[in-house]
C-alpha cells in the first residue's frame, strides 16, 4: 500500500534504477544517482535499513529526482540488498498511503529483499558463466583452425548440423547441444600427433581424446557423447561393437 517501488543495483560508483513499479516507473527506469547520495545511497553504505516518516526533515533525502521528474516525496521505507560479499543495491518503497511505514513494514522488505539479493546473485553467477563458456569455446575454436586443413571446418559442421536440426524439428535445447558439440567436435586434434595416424581407427582417436578433455568440464559435459561417437556410422544393423545405440544421444544418431 505505497505510491511506489525501485530496485536499485549498484554498478561502479552509482546507483541505477533497475525496476521501478508505481510512482515516476517509466521515466526512473536507468537513472542513476552517486551511491554516496540520497537514503538509497546512505543504505547501501551502512547496510542497514531506514525509515522516515517525512523526507524533508532528514538531510540524507536526494532531492534532485524529485525536482527533475516533478514528483513528491513524502515518506521513504529502504532496505539493502545484501549478499556475503556486501552490499549490492536497495530496495525503496515511497508515499505509504495510509499513515507512516512501521517495522512490520521493514522486516517484510527485508525478507522480499533477501529474496532478491538471492535471485539477482544466481543470475549474475549464470551470466558470468556463459561469458567464460563463449570466451572459451572461441579460443578452442581459434586453436582447432590453425591445424592443417581446419580453418573453417568446425563452425562450417556446426552451421549444417543446425539447418538439419531445424529441419528434423528438433526442439531449442537438442539443437543448442548439437550446435555445442558440432563447434568441439574436432577438439581431440589439439593433442594428437596427425602424422602419427595410420588407419581409420587411428583416425578416430581424437574422438576419444576430446571426449575425454571436456568430460571432466560441466558446462561441456553434456556434449562428450556426441564428440565421442562422431565418427561412428550406424548401417542399419547396429552400433560398432562395445557401443550401445542408448549411449549416442538421439540428437547425434
Amino acid at each position: 500500500k505505497a505510491d511506489g517501488c525501485s530496485l536499485l543495483l549498484l554498478e561502479g560508483d552509482m546507483l541505477v534504477f533497475k525496476k521501478v513499479k508505481g510512482g515516476m516507473a517509466e521515466a526512473l527506469i536507468g537513472t542513476s544517482i552517486p551511491k554516496s547520495k540520497g537514503v538509497a545511497g546512505w543504505v547501501v553504505e551502512t547496510g542497514s535499513a531506514l525509515m522516515l516518516e517525512d523526507v524533508r526533515d532528514d538531510k540524507r533525502f536526494f532531492s534532485d529526482i524529485d525536482r527533475s521528474l516533478g514528483y513528491d516525496t513524502r515518506s521513504i521505507l529502504c532496505v539493502p540488498l545484501k549478499l556475503s560479499s556486501g552490499t549490492i543495491g536497495a530496495l525503496e518503497l515511497v508515499n505509504k498511503h495510509n499513515g507512516v511505514f512501521t517495522r512490520e513494514d521493514e522486516a517484510m522488505m527485508s525478507y522480499f529483499a533477501a529474496q532478491a539479493a538471492a535471485s539477482i546473485e544466481k543470475t549474475k553467477f549464470y551470466e558470468d558463466e556463459k561469458n567464460y563458456e563463449i570466451h572459451v569455446t572461441n579460443i578452442l575454436l581459434d586453436a582447432i583452425d590453425n591445424i592443417s586443413g581446419k580453418k573453417g571446418h568446425s563452425r562450417g559442421v556446426a552451421k549444417y548440423s543446425l539447418i538439419m536440426a531445424e529441419a528434423l524439428k528438433l526442439d531449442e535445447e537438442s539443437k543448442r547441444k548439437l550446435h555445442h558439440a558440432a563447434l568441439l567436435h574436432d577438439i581431440g586434434f589439439l593433442v594428437i600427433d596427425r602424422g602419427s595416424i595410420a588407419s581409420g581407427e587411428g583416425y578416430k582417436e581424437h574422438s576419444r581424446r576430446g571426449h575425454e578433455m571436456l568430460k571432466p568440464i560441466n558446462f561441456y559435459s553434456k556434449i562428450t557423447p556426441f564428440i565421442l561417437y562422431h565418427h561412428e556410422r550406424y548401417d542399419g544393423k547396429g552400433y560398432p561393437e562395445g557401443i550401445k545405440g542408448e549411449d549416442v544421444p538421439l540428437e547425434a544418431r
